[in-house]
């Protein structure tokens, strides 16, 4: 609040006054008063001002109060009881104070002097002096007692007010000091004596407050005005004294106690921040500090605290508030003394007094993680749209892909190493591969592409996938890899590609070159440390760049498909990483600063299995022999994977879709003739497919050896085909090899 605030402030409060205020000049002149002081004389300020003080004082001295002052003699204060008179000429008691003005330099200039009409007080007392019976009357409006003792003649009395308040009957008491301090609380007692004894000890008026307690238990709240007279000796010859019961005020005042109590209970335990700002935006009150005390914050601007692309949205809120009067919200970032940025929500309304907006009352409520939830959720929504074009997309892609790995794998068998052909051969294959991860990352995009999981220890695959990705390039890496990390059930095909792609985002972060650091853990995280992840065991795989930096406004897009800010990227690195690890029920978490580098965290869940042992060195999948019926639409793949099937020794029959399928196997079975193995297609457009096929194969041969394969892993059937019937899978495209040692490790060798 500013000094002309103050001023105006100080102003209002002298001119509202209940009592009468006044300054009066050296020479005795009245130069202000307020409203009150001339409404006691029944006159305007205007008609008083200018005139000299005296002419409102009484033209006779006030009986009851003549000589009833004092005036301190250094500072030449005064305080007493003083007759003053009306415009029409009536007079009336006062209670005036005065004291002296002085300037800087010490001058006295003029008094200022406050005024109480003491009308009301002077007729009780005048009642209670000149007629008891009139007072006992008066008792009973005003809901008073009141009380006599004669010092000098040892007389007390009590009127029957008192009595009632004290629960007490005139029959049995006698009105004493003694029997009074029986009423007394016990508790109250003493203090009640020590105001007592004071008040006897001099002439005048004293005030206190007590309780009682009466004959039935019940505690009450009294309010006693005590006025004593001396004799010529100074002792104490008379006194006498008013009571009120003042209970219900009391339990009123306890009442606003309680709720002013509850009130501060609620804002200092609310979690959000409640602030009341002046009508210029300065803190006034705020409930509580989170990053440093209270008394720095308030008497500080809000925009002190809010950063500053949010500034115009705090101002346009307590503008728009203060305009319209209606309450309103926005959202705006808060930043601290420290650097820490939080999103707030928040709720402004007006504060306001003769229909002026004087304040604002500020409700703000941390909406960090909310918001970034609801980002997260809005992301991930994106992401599984755009998904369901790219699985489609794959699923061709990888059945053309099938054909031509397969065709170049039995090329190969047939071809000498040392012919240039194979050579040939093999750049091809090489180019068949780079599209078969291409496809991948279609896979991962999509809504399907489930990873088919197993037990795995990271560090081979970080070193091997990161080691790969640098080839070549001016980056160098530091590992920091503990033998002792977690296992991991995983698909080491998409987890390598999530990796991968992050190794590669960071690379091209530094085209100047620097050091890449890729560090893993074991950690356990707590609940709302992650908020995308329940409590417990992960892994965290970090990489971290020392690049530009992501600016803020790019983060929340920096997993969108297409999105790259690189010339030569594709944008769908990043967006391919985070469904493969949201999948695999982990989550991807990024610090970036501008100018000094990025930081990908990678959370995988721990597995409670420990990983397989490796295969043995120079270890290779064996030609074997059977009968295989290999169930497929695609003729492209039929006629490919069939020439391989008899390149690696088995003899095979071909259909088109399950149905078709069931009646080969069925027909064999009843020839003498069955299939060792068979391997199906998952999906079969206009057919049935091999969740539905192998249910009847299972009826048919309940010892059906099914290997189950696709191109676009949808269904749940590609992670977790024991579940549903399949003894082996085999995602498409599948290379010699690979194939190989899936029929070797589904078919029992043949009895001879």
């Amino acid at each position: 609040m500013n000094d002309r605030d103050r001023a105006n402030l100080l102003t209002l409060a002298v001119e509202q006054s209940p009592a009468g205020i006044a300054v009066i000049d050296r020479e005795g002149n009245l130069q202000f008063v307020n409203n009150a002081f001339a409404r006691l004389h029944g006159c305007t300020p205007e008609e008083l001002a200018g005139k000299p003080l005296s002419m409102l004082h009484a033209p006779e001295p006030w009986p009851s109060v003549e000589g009833a002052h004092r005036q301190d003699r250094e500072t030449g204060a005064f305080r007493g009881e003083i007759g003053h008179a009306r415009g029409d000429g009536s007079t009336f008691p006062t209670l005036m104070q005065d004291g002296l003005v002085h300037t800087v330099e010490g001058t006295c200039v003029g008094r200022i002097l406050t005024l109480c009409d003491e009308t009301g007080w002077r007729d009780t007392e005048r009642r209670l002096l000149d007629d008891q019976e009139r007072y006992a009357l008066a008792e009973e409006i005003a809901q008073v007692g009141h009380w006599e003792s004669d010092r000098v003649e040892n007389r007390n009395v009590w009127s029957g007010q008192v009595y009632k308040m004290f629960g007490r009957d005139p029959a049995q008491v006698r009105p004493t000091y003694e029997e009074f301090l029986t009423c007394v609380h016990p508790a109250d007692r003493d203090r009640v004596e020590r105001a007592v004894e004071e008040a006897l000890s001099r002439a005048g008026r004293t005030e206190m407050e007590y309780r009682i307690v009466r004959p039935d238990g019940e505690e009450r709240h009294i309010r006693s005005v005590m006025i004593v007279s001396l004799a010529p000796d100074g002792k104490p010859a008379k006194a006498f004294g008013i009571l009120q019961d003042i209970t219900e005020r009391k339990r009123i005042e306890e009442a606003l106690l309680k709720s002013e109590e509850k009130w501060r209970c609620m804002t200092e335990n609310s979690p959000d921040f409640i602030l009341v700002l002046d009508s210029d935006g300065v803190i006034q009150f705020i409930n509580h500090s989170q990053h440093q005390p209270k008394d720095q914050v308030i008497g500080a601007s809000i925009l002190d605290f809010t950063a500053e692309e949010s500034k115009h949205v705090v101002t346009e809120l307590l503008e728009g508030v203060r305009r319209t009067g209606q309450p309103d919200c926005r959202e705006s970032w808060y930043v601290s003394p420290e650097g820490v940025r939080r999103l707030f929500e928040m709720r402004a309304g007006a504060i306001s007094r003769a229909d002026r907006v004087v304040g604002f009352m500020l409700n703000a409520t941390d909406i960090t993680d909310r918001k970034r939830m609801q980002e997260e959720i809005a992301r991930t929504q994106h992401l599984e749209s755009i998904g369901i074009l790219a699985g489609g997309i794959a699923h061709d892609f990888n059945n053309i892909l099938t054909a031509m790995v397969t065709n170049l794998s039995l090329v190969k068998m047939f071809a000498d190493s040392k012919e240039d052909i194979y050579e040939v051969l093999s750049d091809a294959e090489a180019a068949t591969l780079r599209a078969v991860g291409l496809s991948r990352q279609l896979l991962a995009l999509s809504k399907g592409g489930s990873p088919i999981k197993k037990p795995a220890c990271l560090l081979p695959l970080i070193r091997e996938t990161t080691a790969f990705c640098l080839s070549g390039s001016n980056v160098r890496c530091e590992f920091s890899l503990p033998e002792d990390l977690w296992a991991v059930d995983v698909d080491e095909g998409q987890i390598g590609q999530a990796i991968q792609n992050v190794v590669i985002n960071a690379d091209q972060a530094m085209p100047g070159g620097g050091t890449l650091r890729v560090r893993a853990e074991n950690l356990v995280v707590n609940e709302g440390e992650y908020p995308p992840l329940q409590n417990g065991r992960y892994i965290r795989v970090s990489i971290e760049d020392r690049g530009n930096g992501i600016p803020e406004e790019w983060l929340p897009r920096i997993f969108d498909p297409f999105f790259s800010t690189k010339e030569r990227g594709r944008g769908l690195g990043l967006a391919i990483t985070f469904p493969i690890i949201k999948r695999h029920g982990g989550h991807v978490h990024v610090e970036s600063q501008v100018g000094v580098g990025s930081t990908f965290h990678i959370l995988l869940p721990a597995s409670g299995s420990p990983p397989p042992a490796g295969r043995m060195e120079g270890e290779k999948p064996l030609t074997g022999e059977g009968r295989i019926l290999l169930i497929d639409d695609d003729m492209s793949i039929r006629k490919s994977a069939g020439n391989l099937l008899r390149r690696l020794g088995y003899e095979v029959q071909f259909a088109a879709d399950g149905q078709e399928g069931i009646d080969c196997y069925r027909v064999a079975r009843q020839a003498g003739k069955p299939f060792h193995a068979v391997i199906m297609d998952l999906t079969i457009p206009g057919g049935m497919g091999g969740k539905e096929a192998v249910e009847h194969l299972k009826r048919i041969d309940p010892e059906a050896k099914v290997i189950v394969s696709s191109g676009y892993a949808e269904d749940p059937v590609m992670s977790n085909f024991r579940a549903f019937g399949f003894s082996g899978v085999a995602p498409k495209p599948y290379t010699a090899d690979m194939l190989a040692e899936i029929l070797k490790r589904v078919i029992e060798p043949p009895h001879p």
